[in-house]
Parts: structure tokens; C-alpha cells; sequence
């Protein structure tokens, strides 16, 4: 585990000729830079298990052998992964949790894995495959939930890459539990978003989103039943893609 703390500079001013310090906050930065191997929630990363921002450094990673969640923004911070999220072979799941409140964020510019060790076969020696695309279930990437909206945008950069293996499963799911509160601030999606399994999807709404959601990268679904958008509640502002998307059921 490697996981730095770093205080913010605090700033005075000076108010005419008399001597008035006014002192902001310092706000912990923790930065984890090696490897993690149990799940990290910014209420408790900082100092005394205090809230602080929390970056994933591009050397860092989030390993778990659990079905997490790995990483939970749950305080009012913000959340940034330029490293690795990973849990595979690990049936429901989840890679970050974003739980409802004000004034947060999410930033990924790195690798959101949560996949399975499957190969899938030919079992009546033709050229297809026959089994399933994926064996796993409940396996998602993001979860935005909670009794209050998250209020915050969340943001996949063009460096972003999110992968989840595993039927009934989601890139991004904008949940409808428990209140289903939903998002207020933008859904931006840069970078590759990928899911290959049955009866899922890259991206499921079922909780109004305030902004807009604008795709930019590259989405692509494999598995029958499953779909790249799957939206299912409002968006206040209004949905634009000019990325790819690829959405296919059949094997040929």
C-alpha cells in the first residue's frame, strides 16, 4: 500500500492597515501510487479516517479479490483515477461506487476492469463459438447511487478505459435504488467503454440526469440482449455522441 497525504497551501489576505488573517481550510489530498489490495472510500482516506479528495496515481492501483465496491466516493470530494481499478473473477462486482451528495466529482483517465477468466468454445466442431459470451453476472463498472442525487459531473477522459465481462452487467449504471436520486451535473464520456456479456449494457440510466450526456469515445457491446445505451429516465439537457458505437448480438 502507498498512499500519500498532502495538505493544501493555506492562503491569507490582508485587509487594509489592520492585521485580519482569514485562513481557508486545508483540504487532505491523498494520493495512492502502489498497489491497494482493500477497498478505499474517501469519508474515511484521510488522516484520523477523515474525508479527503483521493487521486489514483498512474502507478497506483486497486486490486481486489472481493466484489468490492474497490473505490467509494462517499463525502463531499473528489475522486480521480489516472491508475488502475481491477477485480476479476468475482460474480456482482462493482469498480467505483458514487454515492449521492453535494459537491463531488469523478475523473478517469486510467482502467476500470472487471472481467472473468473465460474463454468462450466450440462445442459441435463448426467455425462458431456456442457458449455464452461471458459465464459471470452482476458485474459493473461505475454505480451512481443513493438517496440524494450526485451532485457533481462525472467525466471519462480520451484516455479513459472501462471494461466489464459478465451477463446481466453494466459499464456505467445509474441506478433506480434506492430512490433512484439520480445524477446532477454532466455524464461525459471520452475514452473506450466496453461490455461483452448477455442481457447488460455500457451505459443504463434509470435516474434523471440534470445536464447533458455528451459521448466522445469509443463504446462498444457484445452479448445478446444487451445494448450500448440503454436510457430509461430523463435528461434535463440533452444526449450527443460523436464517437463510435458498436453494438452487436451475433457472432458472424
Amino acid at each position: 500500500m502507498a498512499r500519500q497525504n498532502r495538505p493544501t497551501p493555506i492562503w491569507s489576505s490582508l485587509l487594509c492597515s489592520t492585521s485580519l488573517l482569514f485562513a481557508a481550510p486545508a483540504f487532505a489530498q491523498v494520493e495512492i501510487t502502489g498497489d491497494e489490495t482493500t477497498p478505499v472510500e474517501t469519508n474515511t482516506a484521510g488522516d484520523g479516517n477523515t474525508p479527503s479528495d483521493v487521486t489514483i496515481t498512474s502507478t497506483g492501483n486497486v486490486i481486489l479479490e472481493t466484489a468490492g465496491p474497490a473505490v467509494i466516493l462517499n463525502s463531499d470530494n473528489a475522486l480521480i483515477n489516472e491508475g488502475g481499478i481491477r477485480i476479476q473473477d468475482v460474480d456482482g462486482a462493482t469498480g467505483v461506487s458514487l454515492e449521492g451528495g453535494a459537491n463531488r466529482s469523478f475523473t478517469n483517465s486510467g482502467v476500470i476492469q472487471i472481467d472473468e477468466n473465460f474463454d468462450q468454445a466450440d462445442t459441435d466442431d463448426d467455425p462458431f463459438f456456442d457458449t455464452p459470451a461471458a459465464s459471470g453476472t452482476g458485474r459493473t463498472g461505475i454505480l451512481i447511487s443513493g438517496a440524494s442525487p450526485f451532485q457533481g459531473n462525472v467525466t471519462l477522459t480520451e484516455t479513459s478505459n472501462i471494461i466489464v465481462e459478465g451477463n446481466e452487467s453494466f459499464g456505467i449504471d445509474l441506478s433506480n435504488t434506492p430512490l433512484g436520486a439520480g445524477l446532477d451535473g454532466d455524464l461525459n464520456l471520452g475514452g473506450a467503454l466496453s461490455l461483452t456479456g448477455d442481457n447488460g449494457a455500457a451505459v443504463r440510466t434509470r435516474g434523471d440526469i440534470t445536464g447533458n450526456v455528451i459521448s466522445t469515445g469509443a463504446v462498444n457491446v457484445f452479448g445478446e440482449g444487451s445494448a450500448a445505451f440503454d436510457i430509461g429516465a430523463d435528461i434535463g439537457g440533452g444526449f450527443s455522441s460523436s464517437g463510435s458505437i458498436t453494438n452487436n448480438g451475433f457472432r458472424l
